[in-house]
């Protein structure tokens, strides 16, 4: 089952992230650094890179949110935000540009099981707790998305997501999880008038590391 604080990690885009020192909105979450070496979300970004890579990406570091809750993500402060470059594991992780939604999931032999579209992380710590698998529209509509959890989880690839024969076996149903994915609220369903003083830009995909 899926742990009582793990959240779907496009539920975060959007969301105001505030300070809890004095209640400055620090920006908005546009996207989600991975790290699949270690199986964690590293950092929350605020701002992109410019076109021309003259203007650095803004981060917050997972190691500085102090809660998920409603419509925002609670930070220690107004430092938790820095350029991407000062956080030496973000750096790293974007510069393989690995993207995580549609990923392709394949078994050891090959086997076409679906798409990758979603993460779940453990709120306080970061760690990626399981990830949720599309079967395609159908199949989605008639029997949900499937949920892996974290072992046996998958190993992410540049390319493709590789699901190992226990991972499989979640997917095809061998192994039930009894688990009913819930629709995902992202910025563009959330009601506005839930938090409307913070305003949300557009959802964007979630960038992961290999």
């Amino acid at each position: 089952m899926i742990p009582a604080n793990a959240i779907q990690a496009k539920t975060l885009l959007g969301r105001a992230i505030v300070s809890q020192a004095d209640g400055k909105v620090l920006g908005h979450v546009r996207d989600i650094v991975f790290d699949h070496d270690t199986n964690e979300a590293l950092s929350l970004v605020t701002a992109e890179k410019d076109l021309f890579g003259l203007i650095d990406a803004v981060v917050v570091p997972w190691r500085f949110v102090r809660a998920v809750s409603g419509d925002v993500v609670m930070v220690e402060n107004a430092q938790a935000a820095m350029k991407l470059r000062d956080d030496t594991r973000s750096h790293g992780a974007v510069s393989r540009e690995t993207v995580l939604s549609g990923t392709a999931i394949l078994s050891d032999k090959g086997e076409s099981l679906g798409t990758l579209a979603d993460m779940f992380i453990d709120a306080t710590s970061g760690n990626v707790v399981g990830y949720a698998v599309s079967g395609g529209f159908l199949s989605d509509t008639l029997r949900g998305k499937k949920f892996i959890p974290a072992p046996p989880g998958l190993e992410i690839g540049k390319d493709a997501a590789i699901a190992r024969p226990t991972a499989e076996a979640h997917i095809k149903g061998k192994i039930p999880t009894d688990v009913a994915l819930p629709e995902i609220e992202t910025s563009s369903t959330r009601n506005e008038s839930e938090f409307p003083e913070l305003k949300r830009p557009s959802e964007r995909h979630i960038s992961t590391s290999d």
